[in-house]
């Protein structure tokens, strides 16, 4: 425990690589230790995945988000199928955006970048995410992790992903972290609104399979409902909602492990009957003037939005279920539609 503890400050305060360098180092300070972590490893791939981490955020460097995701998925062996209407393939590539879907496992971001041509995208997230790697800080809108009251976690899975989430990322409650992340949702909104970017967020904020979706994606979309009205003649903002059909068993299925992996075995054995994933689905763009309020009785409440996005959401997931029948095999190469 206090080796954890240990390696989970080192990560706070200096980032993954001086966190892996550390772990490195725990791990082969005598054959108990160096003994303890091959059996650790075979069960959660840690070096793997800090080293895959650092790697993506060095392509995400050297050859941009969307070319830096391809390269990543390509050199994990994870081939999505990618099934969006083709207005929302033209929203993502030029016109201003906000993207909100559910986060699965944690390889929805690389999934969505993967599609982008272009390079002012940015992730509302976790504030700890911009420790990972400078590149892909750049594109994190960092948020503290406030307040709670989400269903108590169910399962071994999402009693491990609890403790993770408040070791990285510990809820606080303060008023600093509260006006920070004020702070961060009207960056989000001058980003779209003002500067025609694109935002993503993951409304419930965790990777837990029954937590409820938080009001601050509701909170955005009253700024951006604001600047709309303020300039009612600037570029329409689309609200686009992604559903990813993506699960651990995807993540642990790659070459991520390791070929000698007992749970990349296991994974492709789950996967290896009427698995249809993983795929990304989206209808076409909702604009974002249809969540304008009519009649003289004021703007939606942030929970009331964040409840009108959620059944947005929730329409597309039914008719990506309604569309998996037809689905062909997904192609061996991964070139999203839309992207060079």
């Amino acid at each position: 425990m206090k080796t954890t503890d240990a390696l989970i400050d080192v990560f706070r305060r200096g980032g993954l690589r001086e966190a892996a360098n550390a772990y490195q180092r725990a791990t082969q300070r005598g054959p108990l230790a160096r003994a303890g972590a091959a059996a650790l490893e075979n069960l959660v791939p840690v070096r793997a995945l800090c080293t895959a981490l650092l790697r993506y955020d060095a392509d995400v460097g050297a050859h941009g988000i969307g070319a830096g995701s391809r390269r990543m998925l390509e050199e994990w062996g994870v081939r999505p199928r990618y099934e969006m209407h083709p207005r929302t393939w033209q929203v993502l590539a030029e016109e201003p955006f906000l993207a909100f879907g559910n986060h699965a496992c944690g390889l929805e971001p690389a999934l969505f970048n993967a599609l982008l041509v272009r390079e002012d995208v940015y992730f509302l997230a976790g504030d700890f995410v911009a420790s990972v790697g400078p590149h892909l800080a750049r594109m994190v809108l960092p948020l503290a992790r406030t307040g709670g009251g989400g269903p108590a976690p169910r399962g071994v899975r999402d009693r491990t992903l609890a403790a993770v989430e408040q070791a990285v990322w510990p809820v606080r409650d303060d008023f600093a972290a509260r006006r920070a992340n004020a702070a961060q949702l009207a960056c989000a909104a001058r980003l779209i609104a003002g500067e025609g970017g694109g935002v993503h967020l993951f409304p419930s904020g965790s990777l837990q399979q029954d937590a409820p979706w938080r009001p601050g994606a509701g909170h955005l979309v009253r700024l951006l409902l604001r600047a709309r009205a303020a300039e009612p003649g600037g570029r329409p903002v689309h609200l686009v909602p992604m559903v990813y059909g993506v699960r651990d068993a995807h993540l642990l299925a790659s070459r991520l492990p390791g070929p000698r992996s007992a749970l990349r075995a296991a994974a492709r054995l789950r996967l290896a009957y009427a698995d249809p994933g993983p795929y990304v689905y989206a209808d076409a763009p909702v604009p974002l003037d249809a969540l304008t309020p009519a009649g003289p009785t004021g703007a939606a409440t942030a929970v009331e939005l964040t409840a009108r996005l959620h059944r947005i959401w929730a329409e597309a997931r039914d008719n990506a279920a309604r569309a998996i029948p037809g689905w062909r095999a997904a192609p061996a190469e991964l070139r999203p539609e839309g992207t060079r």
